[in-house]
C-alpha cells in the first residue's frame, strides 16, 4: 500500500499548470474550503467546492495561504477535468420526439457539427450549444441530442412540456435553436440549468457563496466564472415535464410528493439555490 504523505504547499511554490485532485484551501484569514480539482492558472486558482461539483470557481492567489493534500492528489500535468455528473448517457445521435428520448434510440445518427455558445451566460462554454449539419444547415426540431456522449436537450422542446406549476422563463434569444447542456441525472428525473436575467454580479457571490467563504471571497472572485442567473429545472421522468426550481418553498410545494423527500426550508441559506442545488444533485 502507498503511503500517504500529507503536503502542506505555500502558494508561492505553487505554479502554472499543476493539478490538484483534492485538497483543503485555507484563506488568509483561516477559512477553509474542501475543493477538488484545483488547477492554478494566471495568479488564480480555478477548483469546485464540495458545495457545488458542478460549478467551477475561480480565487485569486493574494487570499489563499496554503493548500493541504495527499502526495497521490497531486501532478504536474492538467487531465480532462469532468464538466457534469451525468451518467449512463444514451447512444450519441439526434431523438426527434420526446418518446425516440425515452427508448433510447437515435431517430438518426447523422453528423453534426456543434458550437459552443455558453461561454457569455454560463459557466462552461460547452453548456449551450448549437448544432448544424455538415452542410451547415441549423438542426433544431430533434427534442434531444447526444454529441460527443453529452446530453443536450432542446430548449424550445423543455418549453412546450413545461408544467403549468413551475413554468420556466427562458431568455428568448437563447432559446432560438439552441440545447442545453443535461448536468445530471438519476432514476427520477434529468437535471440542467438555464439562464435568466434576475440580479446582479453582488447578489450571485451571495446567493452561490453564502457564509464566511463567500464574505471573504466575494470581492476576489471572478463572477464570469460563476453560473449567473442560471435557475434549477428537471425533466421529471414519471410525467416527462419540466420544472422550474427557484427555491425550497415552491419545491416543497408542488415537487416534494412527486419526489418523495422535502428540503429543509427554515432560513435564508436553507431557501437559497446553493441549498436547492445541494438537494437536487444527490451525489453531492
Amino acid at each position: 500500500m502507498s503511503k500517504l504523505l500529507t503536503l502542506i504547499i505555500f502558494i508561492s511554490s505553487f505554479s502554472f499548470g499543476q493539478y490538484i485532485k483534492k485538497a483543503t484551501i485555507v484563506l488568509t484569514d483561516g477559512t477553509t474550503i474542501e475543493a477538488r480539482d484545483i488547477v492554478y492558472a494566471n495568479k488564480v486558482y480555478e477548483f469546485k467546492s464540495l458545495d457545488n461539483l458542478l460549478l467551477n470557481q475561480e480565487i485569486t492567489r493574494d487570499i489563499v495561504s496554503e493548500l493541504k493534500f495527499d502526495s497521490i492528489s497531486y501532478t504536474e500535468t492538467v487531465p480532462r477535468i469532468k464538466e457534469t455528473l451525468a451518467v449512463h448517457i444514451k447512444p450519441n445521435g439526434l431523438y426527434q420526439a420526446i418518446e425516440d428520448f425515452y427508448s433510447g434510440i437515435p431517430t438518426s445518427t447523422e453528423k453534426i457539427i456543434g458550437r459552443e455558445d455558453g461561454g457569455k451566460n454560463y459557466n462552461y462554454p460547452k453548456d449551450l450549444m448549437l448544432f448544424k449539419t455538415t452542410e451547415k444547415k441549423v438542426v433544431s426540431s430533434p427534442f434531444a441530442i447526444v454529441y460527443e456522449d453529452e446530453l443536450y436537450l432542446n430548449l424550445k422542446g423543455l418549453n412546450k412540456i413545461e408544467s403549468k406549476e413551475m413554468k420556466a422563463l427562458y431568455a428568448n434569444s437563447e432559446a432560438i435553436n439552441r440545447y442545453i447542456r443535461v448536468k445530471y441525472n438519476n432514476d427520477d428525473y434529468y437535471y440542467t440549468e438555464v439562464y435568466q436575467k434576475k440580479s446582479n454580479d453582488a447578489a450571485i457571490v451571495g446567493a452561490l457563496l453564502f457564509g464566511p467563504i463567500g464574505a471573504v471571497i466575494g470581492s476576489a472572485i471572478n463572477t464570469q466564472s460563476l453560473d449567473k442567473d442560471v435557475f434549477p429545472i428537471i425533466l421529471l421522468n414519471q410525467d416527462r415535464k419540466t420544472y422550474q426550481v427557484n427555491d425550497c418553498l415552491n419545491f416543497n410545494k408542488i415537487l416534494k410528493d412527486k419526489l418523495n423527500f422535502k428540503i429543509q426550508c427554515k432560513s435564508k441559506e436553507d431557501n437559497s439555490l446553493q441549498n436547492v442545488r445541494k438537494h437536487l444533485i444527490k451525489s453531492q
